[in-house]
């Protein structure tokens, strides 16, 4: 007789109770996975990204043939932050209907939900949907456990389509923009404060940029993720007050639309900053976009509708996602959808309802039984 299967919100407590921040790894919340699946007959490696930070890719055997519908999910959590919680944030409390702690949006709730109808398939008959979990470590640190995975020969299987588990309160959205950072550098002449006509201000070139790249306006737009956006996050310049700076950093945020080139972006920023800004380091993670009308979208998207009876067109997540890393190197259409509630994200008192954690599970149930879309 088959093992009973946890509840969604029991796996999402034990999730909880894991503390997964940067500096305690995903090994605890790894081992617990890995325990429910292999338990279940999966096949689960782990791939690590650095000791004690495995990222896991799960397959059913005895599955039909084909490519894998794909759970992806992340892991760890951001930090717990300087304000004081009202709870204990890794306690996996239950209140109100809600599920109290870090990560319980962020994304517990979701992997958990994945986890729970990957058990239900595998209790049922030969031959299962071809399903694979992929659990990454290090996604709220530059995707690093998805990007590990995408360069690792082999470490992926052929997945036909995937479904991203972030917090969307179990709305669908087809994509995100991505994401380029860049360090910019000003350099100048240092001199006395008292003699400023003696050096070159570094930051005085910074802060004119400042207000240049204040007034642009990137041409591209998207009817569903609208505009581009650009953000100066962090200036760091000079010594000391009665010392003219002779240098200055800027590290700046945009997000792209799909279809922007990153390198024509660079170029047009250079443009506005003027000659004396130096590109002196980026890091690029691709948007991603699937359009409704893909023929898998499309029939998962009336799938989900009719478990939620949220008729409201799909939009877009405003954060990137391990489809950035991962959607290249698959090649497949792609949906995000999730139990957490976005606003939760990495807030202090985070939560989810209990609730969407079953709605999440029986969809992704629902989707995996009608694996393959034909």
């Amino acid at each position: 007789m088959a093992a009973p299967i946890p509840t969604p919100l029991t796996i999402a407590q034990e999730l909880v109770r894991r503390p997964s921040r940067e500096e305690q790894g995903e090994q605890a919340c790894a081992d617990y996975l890995r325990g429910l699946l292999e338990a279940a007959g999966f096949a689960v490696r782990a791939i690590d990204l650095a000791p004690g930070r495995p990222n896991l890719i799960a397959t059913l055997p005895q599955a039909k043939p084909g490519p894998a519908l794909a759970f992806s999910g992340h892991l760890d959590t951001v930090a717990l932050g300087q304000a004081p919680w009202s709870f204990e944030p890794c306690g996996g409390l239950v209140d109100g209907g809600r599920l109290l702690g870090r990560g319980a949006s962020d994304m517990k709730a979701g992997v958990a939900a994945m986890v729970h109808a990957a058990l239900r398939l595998a209790q049922g008959p030969a031959p299962r949907p071809n399903v694979a979990l992929i659990f990454s470590a290090g996604e709220e640190h530059g995707l690093k456990g998805a990007l590990h995975l995408a360069k690792t020969p082999g470490a992926l299987p052929p997945v036909g389509a995937m479904l991203i588990g972030e917090p969307t309160a179990n709305q669908p959205l087809l994509g995100h923009k991505g994401g380029l950072w860049l360090g910019v550098e000003f350099t100048g002449k240092s001199a006395h404060a008292s003699m400023p006509h003696l050096g070159d201000n570094a930051i005085d070139k910074a802060a004119a940029a400042i207000v240049a790249l204040g007034g642009h306006r990137f041409a591209q737009s998207h009817a569903v993720l609208g505009r581009p956006t650009l953000n100066v996050g962090l200036i760091r310049g000079g010594a000391a007050a009665n010392i003219v700076a002779d240098h200055c950093r800027l590290d700046l945020d945009t997000r792209l639309l799909p279809g922007m080139d990153p390198e024509a972006v660079i170029a047009e920023l250079r443009r506005v900053m003027g000659p004396q800004a130096r590109v002196v380091s980026r890091n690029y993670l691709p948007p991603t976009w699937t359009e409704p009308d893909h023929p898998w979208v499309a029939a998962a998207l009336k799938l989900i509708a009719a478990q939620t009876g949220d008729r409201r067109p799909p939009g877009g997540a405003p954060y990137v996602t391990d489809a950035s890393a991962l959607g290249p190197a698959l090649g497949c259409p792609t949906l995000i959808i999730g139990p957490g509630e976005p606003g939760q994200a990495h807030q202090t008192d985070e939560w989810c309802q209990c609730e969407r954690i079953d709605q999440a599970a029986e969809i992704y149930h629902q989707l995996a039984l009608a694996w393959p879309m034909d």
